[in-house]
């Protein structure tokens, strides 16, 4: 009997196959494993990116509201400083319509005056 003995064949072709199919199992899962890991890199990536680009439009939408309410700010410091103005002319306008009633309340003495002078009691009734 020079022939091996069956159940050694049989072991040895099952102890190949169990070999073949471990190191396929193993390739297999080294392949995913790979692609897992990169699939991970790249999510991080996007991630990053995506958190970047909140960030920057954040940032953006406040730059954005700060020059908005500094150009109101502007708008109303200007309102405030023609209202000052105006309000001083006012004051002169006042002043000057002041000095106009004075001088008509003058005038009116004068012409009084005049009148009581040449026509006694007042000007004379038409």
């Amino acid at each position: 009997m020079t022939e091996p003995p069956t159940w050694t064949m049989i072991g040895v072709v099952l102890a190949t196959l169990v070999s073949t199919v471990v190191a396929f199992v193993h390739l297999v899962t080294r392949t995913m494993k790979h692609q897992f890991e990169s699939f991970r890199t790249e999510i991080g990536a996007q991630l990053g990116q995506f958190r970047a680009e909140v960030h920057a439009d954040i940032t953006g939408l406040r730059v954005e509201s700060t020059i908005r309410f500094e150009t109101i700010e502007r708008s109303f410091a200007d309102v405030d400083r023609r209202l000052d103005r105006i309000d001083t002319r006012l004051d002169g306008v006042e002043a000057g319509v002041r000095s106009l009633d004075k001088r008509v309340g003058d005038l009116d003495r004068d012409v009084q005056a005049l009148t009581s002078k040449q026509f006694g009691s007042g000007i004379p009734e038409v």
